[in-house]
């Protein structure tokens, strides 16, 4: 008897390339890598790229500037600038007028509103101060009194922006020398106090913010001298430099009025590596300084004790009130009438004031320069 056969069945087909051997699972990674290998490399440098500049930052979606916290109260706008100078508009939404607002660190005016008013405070040091652009992240606390109930509360909040604006040193009123030595020894405060370039000394295009000059040390006489003492007596003053120094072990003249006929001058300068004051008597210390390398100097004298700063820091506070005597005019980078200590290096942007300035903006001077 046939084999019953289905309708229209037909025999088994079998295609050719099922009969070759299966390649091993490595091989096809491998010719897979090869092919597409190189868009892959292509893609991860392409996308480190683009997250190294900022473009996948969180900041390029969100914003950076933002504001959370302070209970009640809506913080409509603000701004810090780059000494930490904190401007905040608070909204009342609490439902009921409030009164006496204050802020730590500052005031707020007005220091009542009613429901849904609006008051502006500003505090000084709010936060640590930092270079225009850059990012900050801190915290504000203030206080205030509900008008319903008489009682005290707290405010705090915290905000998250970039500083806004430039505290530019050579605008400070109280600024009477501001040297940006860019070919030229003009003083860009408002005292007008410009200088002669003796020697001269070399101009240098391209140092720590722009141009400046370099010394050739005691064997020349290479300086810049100014026509007015500048500082005299015992009050307050700040001076300010950056340098780069050849060799910070010997006496390296920066500023001042001191020299072999004017004994009771003052004498700013690097010696034994460090930072030395000298008014009548020396008063130096804080870190060695290595040679070739740009620092920020600065001399700070408060109330007769001096303070003596690094890049932007206080590294060393003594008492030194000794007037500061004779008529013997200012100079940089040597003493008024002598090449004995003259200065081996370079010297960029460099500024006296009439005033001790706090370490906010000896701080805030230092990010502003240091950012170039």
């Amino acid at each position: 008897m046939p084999l019953y056969k289905p309708p229209n069945s037909s025999p088994l087909e079998i295609h050719p390339m099922a009969l070759q051997p299966a390649r091993p699972r490595g091989q096809s990674a491998l010719e897979y890598l090869v092919t597409y290998g190189w868009a892959i490399l292509a893609i991860v440098i392409i996308g480190a790229a683009l997250w190294y500049t900022g473009v996948f930052s969180p900041e390029s979606f969100i914003g950076v500037k933002s504001a959370s916290g302070f209970s009640g109260m809506l913080a409509s706008d603000f701004s810090v600038d780059p000494l930490g100078k904190l401007t905040i508009i608070l909204n009342n939404q609490l439902g009921n007028a409030i009164s006496n607002i204050s802020v730590a660190g500052g005031s707020c005016s007005p220091a009542s509103v009613a429901a849904g008013g609006n008051t502006t405070c500003k505090a000084s040091g709010a936060l640590p101060s930092g270079a225009p652009g850059s990012t900050y992240q801190g915290a504000v606390r203030g206080w205030y009194v509900n008008a319903r109930s008489g009682i005290n509360h707290t405010l705090s909040g915290t905000i998250r922006g970039r500083y806004e604006g430039a505290w530019l040193p050579w605008v400070d009123s109280t600024a009477v020398l501001s040297l940006h030595l860019e070919n030229n020894a003009l003083d860009a405060s408002p005292s007008g106090n410009n200088g002669n370039l003796n020697g001269p000394p070399t101009f240098v295009p391209s140092c720590k913010k722009g141009g400046c000059y370099s010394f050739a040390g005691p064997s020349s006489s290479q300086k810049i001298g100014l026509s007015t003492p500048l500082i005299t007596g015992t009050g307050d003053f700040t001076a300010t430099a950056w340098v780069n120094l050849v060799n910070p072990a010997v006496a390296n003249f920066v500023m001042g009025n001191y020299g072999s006929g004017n004994a009771g001058g003052v004498e700013l300068y690097v010696y034994n590596g460090i930072v030395n004051y000298y008014a009548t008597a020396a008063t130096s210390g804080g870190p060695v300084l290595s040679a070739n390398q740009w620092y920020h100097v600065a001399w700070v004298r408060s109330s007769g004790t001096v303070t003596l700063y690094l890049n932007g820091a206080p590294v060393y506070s003594a008492g030194n009130a000794n007037a500061i005597t004779g008529s013997r005019n200012w100079y940089a980078g040597g003493g008024t009438d002598y090449n004995a200590e003259n200065l081996n290096g370079q010297i960029d942007e460099a500024h006296v004031y009439a005033r001790a300035l706090s370490a906010t903006e000896i701080a805030a001077m230092y990010n502003y320069e240091n950012a170039g």
